[in-house]
């Protein structure tokens, strides 16, 4: 049968459209040294995943900071989860070996934790971005969500609750709290003795803190490229837990506060941990440089550093974790060090003088910080416990320190209570005063509310079988509010579902703070004075941070 010009026409465009509906496109986007080609995903978005943004920090780019990945020619499939970067752990050594000028160690064994994610690899330096929709619109100009997962700067994966394995988050569950509103971006960086080695050797020849240049590096790469898929670079919001706030931490008082170009507007951070943070040329951090070139076999090299370089990769993933494991119980060896450059002092006394890169602020802290990192076997009294936690604690102090926390239950849990407050509570309170009345304060109490207990909520598959309190209000309360921060500036946005009383700021005037909890099935969000108690003691670790090495 014969057919119609015109109909044809109509045939042909009716064809074209169920093809259209049928067959999701795979959007291709150019960033100049290559292009890569998105997928959609069964929650209606395009994802890109495994962006090199880096190059391969390996040979002799080991220990030196983040270089602009090689052109490629032809387009990229970006439709895997790319390989994590090298793993360790925390200390689980029962004293600090750095406690007096020797440096004599303990060994320890890792646990194994059996989890299906990519392999590790020195060859780590990619970035998933997730863009609502099922096409990209340059002209959609949406904000961005940039996610640094935690892990204590050696770790991306943990078998604690609500942490993914190796850090790898599922960024469309972000896009879909933020309503579709916001392109989400993951980045990894490199870890523990790749990421944080420090000393005179790593100055003179590498690059001090390396993990946090990959951090920079992948947010110059937003500014770059990130309108090609829709986002707007000039409303970028950095997000972090644990380790991953602690390095949004460090990214606001990078530069001595003086960032420029600005690389975020504001900064989200839950749990931020601030551990000590020696000067790259101290004892502690030239202790650690000496027992890896030990382990490795280069301490009588002329250039250590270059031994290193030589030094095959697995063999330094195990001389990782093994001097990894030879810290105090539920510390972290590696970590940021002041560089003198990009880290011009401490946090705390970078907070303190107020050196700050200009942010919307929102931090929240959990109820039980301290938990996941002590070990109830290792009962020690207040004075011994704030003497292994911070090596450089003059001892004449201790008992001044100790008894803040007299009274306060038993042994364990008052080490408890002096691990959660001095790393993880009370430097939240100096980085919200330090920023005077623009910050808000959040206090997340869902029993257990131990240490990443809120990941879940915002990442549900990172915890099998999601959150366990699973109340749609809850999340479109809780969760919703983070989102909302970074969506327009602000947790008030009255978002359809949400419970959210009027959230204030905070400030020293004006110590309110959102409470998220449950009573039996019902969610409890309110609004309560900062307790006066924790207060005391958190005003008391601000004055000893020159003590702490915060």
């Amino acid at each position: 049968m014969l057919v119609s010009k015109p109909l044809q026409v109509l045939l042909f465009g009716i064809l074209g459209a169920i093809s259209a509906f049928s067959a999701p496109t795979k959007p291709v986007v150019n960033l100049g040294y290559t292009e890569y080609q998105g997928f959609p995903t069964a929650q209606g978005n395009i994802d890109f995943l495994g962006i090199r943004y880096a190059a391969p920090p390996t040979g002799d780019l080991r220990f030196r900071a983040p270089q602009a990945p090689e052109a490629v020619d032809g387009i990229q499939l970006a439709d895997k989860q790319p390989n994590i970067c090298p793993q360790a752990w925390f200390g689980l050594s029962p004293s600090s070996p750095w406690r007096t000028s020797a440096n004599k160690t303990t060994s320890s064994s890792l646990a194994k934790r059996g989890f299906e994610v990519p392999p590790p690899s020195e060859d780590c330096l990619f970035l998933n971005v997730a863009v609502p929709g099922s096409e990209l619109k340059e002209s959609s100009k949406r904000p961005v969500v940039v996610w640094f997962h935690g892990g204590g700067y050696v770790s991306g994966s943990a078998s604690w609750p609500g942490f993914a394995p190796g850090g790898v988050y599922d960024a469309d569950e972000i896009v879909k709290l933020s309503n579709d509103n916001a392109i989400v971006v993951l980045i990894q960086y490199r870890l523990g003795l790749h990421g944080f080695l420090a000393g005179k050797g790593v100055k003179k020849d590498g690059a001090l803190n390396a993990g946090l240049l990959d951090q920079q590096f992948a947010l110059q790469w937003v500014q770059k490229h990130i309108s090609k898929f829709g986002g707007d670079p000039g409303r970028v919001t950095i997000w972090g837990q644990s380790a991953g706030g602690g390095a949004v931490l460090q990214h606001l008082i990078a530069n001595g506060g003086q960032t420029k170009p600005a690389l975020f507007q504001n900064a989200i951070l839950n749990s931020a941990y601030a551990g000590p943070q020696y000067r790259y040329d101290e004892r502690i951090p030239e202790a650690v440089f000496s027992e890896v070139v030990t382990r490795t076999g280069c301490a009588s090299a002329r250039n250590k550093l270059q031994c290193l370089r030589n030094v095959d990769s697995k063999v330094l993933s195990e001389v990782q974790a093994a001097v990894a494991s030879i810290g105090f119980y539920g510390t972290f060896v590696f970590g940021p060090v002041v560089d003198g450059t990009v880290i011009q002092d401490a946090p705390l006394e970078a907070l303190h003088q107020k050196k700050i890169n200009k942010a919307n602020v929102l931090t929240v802290t959990n109820s039980d910080e301290g938990s996941l990192f002590t070990n109830s076997e290792l009962v020690l009294d207040s004075e011994d416990y704030i003497a292994q936690l911070f090596p450089t604690f003059p001892n004449g102090q201790l008992k001044t320190a100790a008894a803040h926390y007299t009274g306060l239950g038993s042994k364990t849990e008052q080490a408890t209570l002096i691990m959660g407050e001095s790393l993880y509570v009370c430097p939240t309170y100096t980085l919200l005063r330090s920023l005077g009345n623009r910050g808000y304060k959040g206090h997340f109490a869902v029993p257990p509310a131990t240490h990443g207990a809120d990941v879940a909520y915002y990442f549900p598959s990172s915890l099998e079988g999601g959150p366990p309190f699973k109340d749609p209000q809850f999340i479109a309360t809780f969760a919703g509010a983070l989102l909302d921060f970074a969506v327009t500036h602000s947790p008030n946005a009255a978002r359809q579902g949400s419970l959210l009383p009027a959230w204030p700021r905070w400030s020293e005037a004006n110590r309110k703070e959102m409470v998220f909890n449950r009573t039996d099935d019902s969610p409890a969000i309110s609004v309560v004075d900062s307790l006066p108690a924790l207060q005391e003691r958190c005003r008391y670790w601000d004055t000893v941070a020159q003590f702490t090495g915060q």
